[in-house]
C-alpha cells in the first residue's frame, strides 16, 4: 500500500567515501505494508522493506534489478550476492560486497502462516551489521541481463531461539515493487 512520504531520503549509486559518481536520486514516493522501526520478531522482520520511487530514472543509465519470490528449493545454496554499507566495515562510507550467501530457510511468521505471506529468512553465511539494512540479496539468472532481488537485509540477532542474520522477502515485497512500477512506469 502507498504510504505518506517520509523525511527526505536519497539514493547514491556507487557511493564511496563521499563520492557520488552517478549523482543522487531523491525519493518522491514510498510504498510499504507496515512501518518497521526495530525488527525484533518474525512478523516485523518478514515485512521490513520499503520501496522508494526516485525523482530520476537511474536504472535507465545504470541498469536495474527485478524481483523474484524466494523458493525453499534454494535453501542452503550459495546463490546470493549483497552490497551494503555496514558500520563495522568502513563506517558506513565504503561498499562491502559479499557473494556465495545462502539462506538456511525462509518461513512465514506465525503458526501456519497466520500472520501473512511475508518471509523471514535466516543466513549464517551473510554478514550483516548496522548500515546493511535494506540492502538487496540478489542473483543473476540465465538468459537475463539483470539481477533479481529475493530479499533485503533486515536484522541481526535472535528470533525463535536462532541467532542469525535475517532478511525480509516474499510475495509482499514483490507486490510492492510491482505496484511502484505500475504507478510510476
Amino acid at each position: 500500500m502507498p504510504g505518506p512520504n517520509l523525511s527526505p531520503v536519497s539514493f547514491t549509486p556507487s557511493f564511496n567515501r563521499g563520492l557520488a559518481p552517478f549523482g543522487i536520486g531523491n525519493a518522491i514516493h514510498t510504498y510499504w505494508f507496515r512501518q518497521v522501526d526495530n525488527p525484533d520478531d518474525e512478523l516485523s522482520v518478514s515485512l521490513d522493506y520499503i520501496v522508494f520511487v526516485l525523482d530520476q530514472r537511474l536504472g535507465d543509465q545504470l541498469g536495474y534489478m527485478g524481483t523474484m519470490e524466494y523458493s525453499n528449493d534454494w535453501d542452503d545454496k550459495p546463490y546470493w550476492m549483497n552490497v551494503s554499507y555496514p558500520h563495522d566495515l568502513g563506517n558506513d562510507e565504503v561498499p562491502f560486497f559479499q557473494d556465495q550467501v545462502s539462506f538456511e530457510d525462509a518461513d512465514n511468521p506465525g503458526i501456519v502462516g497466520q500472520e501473512g505471506d511475508g518471509l523471514y529468512m535466516d543466513t549464517e553465511s551473510g554478514s550483516l551489521d548496522h548500515g546493511a539494512s535494506g540492502s538487496a540479496f540478489y542473483a543473476f539468472w540465465p538468459n537475463e541481463n539483470f539481477s533479481r532481488v529475493v530479499s533485503v537485509a533486515s536484522a541481526e540477532g535472535t528470533l525463535n531461539f536462532d541467532d542469525d542474520n535475517w532478511a525480509a522477502g516474499g510475495p509482499p515485497m514483490h507486490r510492492l515493487v510491482n505496484q511502484a512500477r505500475t504507478d510510476f512506469p
